[in-house]
């Protein structure tokens, strides 16, 4: 139980200097490389579908959803109405409300609805967890 109570004191505290720094460096180290893989492949699919420099930049400001990105280029190629890309794109995003649906129920620490989430005590540390159970990491 003392353990439990200075884990909660633990959470509650800001971040040291350290841990700080150590967020960063993973962030910069896994985040980073993995949008910039991601630019290189899906900028390079653009350009061979016949997209300009300038529509590639709008769709990279406009568009949020990286499936819609993709899911877009052929539909673009070939011509398709904008409706119609709106629409797919409504229908391939159709599984957030699925997973939004999952957490719903789910439970995290301290049986608050939402099993998916960061860290109430302002630490930036994700939480998952499964009905009646609670798991930082």
């Amino acid at each position: 139980m003392a353990d439990l109570a200075s884990r909660a004191a633990r959470m509650n505290s800001a971040p040291s200097a350290a841990e700080l720094r150590a967020g960063i460096r993973d962030a910069v180290t896994t985040v980073v490389p993995s949008i910039l893989a991601y630019g290189a492949v899906w900028g390079g699919l653009a350009r061979q579908a016949g997209l300009s420099f300038g529509e590639i930049v709008a769709m990279c400001l406009l568009v949020s959803a990286g499936t819609a990105q993709f899911v877009a280029l052929p539909m673009l190629a070939g011509g398709a109405p904008a409706w119609l890309l709106v629409v797919t794109t409504y229908i391939v995003n159709l599984r957030h409300y699925l997973m939004a649906e999952r957490r719903y129920h789910e439970r995290g620490p301290g049986g608050r609805r939402g099993g998916a989430g960061v860290d109430p005590g302002g630490r930036g540390r994700a939480w998952t967890g499964r009905a009646g159970a609670s798991t930082l990491t």
